[in-house]
């Protein structure tokens, strides 16, 4: 945050945001992202085996879920499965959703529709077969984006200016504390905008308005 409108102006960008929680903002976002565990086998499957299909997606949904469950996550889960399909002896696979309780006529169309989006045609009188089962397993995420408190202003917004040293020479900057700026407030630079864990600057001439959800919007 501190240069990130000198380097927004040196890629010609036109405003920065400086988003709520900017300074913790990749750990945020692993709380908000739901916890993921992917898990695969290799099968050879054909028509002619095609009730082993659901005990293979059976097995490997399991094997998410546990996945899942040794990375830490808890609570529900829920499971997506996939299998990789090709024409009998072809070199590589598509990847088509499919549940246990799926039909292989089912498999059939998902593979050649696909494969025609894919690789531009489809071969839907030739047989296929199975070369592998997947499965995605997640669970609800740690932190909602609704769990996390509004921005409410409290205290004074005005800190005493102090000098920064800028390319240009040393100007006086005003000082602001974040936390206590109220919506629509507007700041003109050289201006310093502390928080607890980070810090904003403005050069001369940008200008910062606080939106409703706390960000900084900064234009020049």
């Amino acid at each position: 945050m501190l240069h990130s409108t000198a380097l927004a102006r040196s890629v010609e960008m036109p405003v920065v945001t400086v988003p709520a929680h900017a300074e913790v903002f990749s750990a945020l976002g692993l709380l908000l992202a739901p916890p993921r565990a992917d898990a695969a086998r290799g099968v050879l499957i054909t028509e002619a085996e095609h009730l082993d299909l659901a005990a293979a997606l059976h097995d490997i949904a399991g094997e998410g879920r546990a996945a899942l469950r040794r990375a830490g996550a808890s609570g529900h889960a829920t499971v997506a499965t996939f299998v990789d399909v090709r024409y009998l002896g072809q070199a590589h696979e598509t990847t088509v959703p499919f549940d246990a309780g799926d039909s292989w006529d089912q498999l059939e169309v998902r593979f050649h529709r696909a494969h025609r989006e894919r690789n531009g045609f489809a071969r839907p009188g030739d047989p296929v077969e199975v070369v592998a089962v997947r499965a995605e397993a997640t669970a609800a995420p740690a932190v909602r984006w609704e769990d996390l408190p509004a921005p409410v202003p409290r205290g004074d917004s005005r800190l005493a200016s102090r000098p920064a040293l800028t390319t240009a020479g040393e100007v006086e900057a005003s000082g602001w504390w974040r936390p206590a700026l109220e919506p629509q407030t507007e700041i003109t630079g050289p201006a310093v905008i502390e928080e607890p864990e980070a810090t904003t600057y403005l050069g001369p001439g940008e200008r910062a308005v606080v939106h409703d959800s706390g960000a900084l919007e900064v234009e020049w």
